[in-house]
């Protein structure tokens, strides 16, 4: 399925609402788990419906401070994103999206990394 940056950034839109509702109510948390679709449309009065073979919504509540959360998202078949040539222009060089993306994902690793090195140093940060 080909998705255009408009539709892309229209679904970047309904996360962040959604993330902002989890931030500020509780209890859409727990209604978001247990009727993802149905909650969202009720709370937010965003309709979602599913396309091509995905099945349902996994909720995680990942909002503890206390614990490191990893999440491996699907891999990203960059085959599917179709852009105007305007937004070709904008890109050209990959001046936008190639040089905030690598910052982005030295930042998140050495959080991580950071994280995960702290302590006395005698155990094994992962096993």
């Amino acid at each position: 399925m080909k998705i255009s940056l408009e539709k892309r950034n229209e679904n970047i839109e309904i996360l962040n609402s959604i993330y902002k509702e989890c931030w500020e109510n509780k209890d859409f948390i727990d209604d978001l788990k247990n009727n993802p679709i149905q909650s969202i449309k009720d709370n937010l009065g965003i309709s979602i419906s599913l396309q091509n073979e995905k099945k349902t919504i996994e909720v995680s509540d990942q909002t503890d401070p206390n614990i490191i959360f990893l999440n491996i998202p699907a891999k990203l078949e960059t085959d599917d994103i179709e852009l105007t040539n305007e937004e070709l222009e904008l890109v050209s060089g990959g001046a936008i999206c190639g040089g905030l993306c690598i910052v982005g994902i030295i930042f998140v690793a050495s959080v991580v990394v950071g994280f995960l090195a702290e302590g006395d140093g005698k155990e094994a940060a992962c096993e």
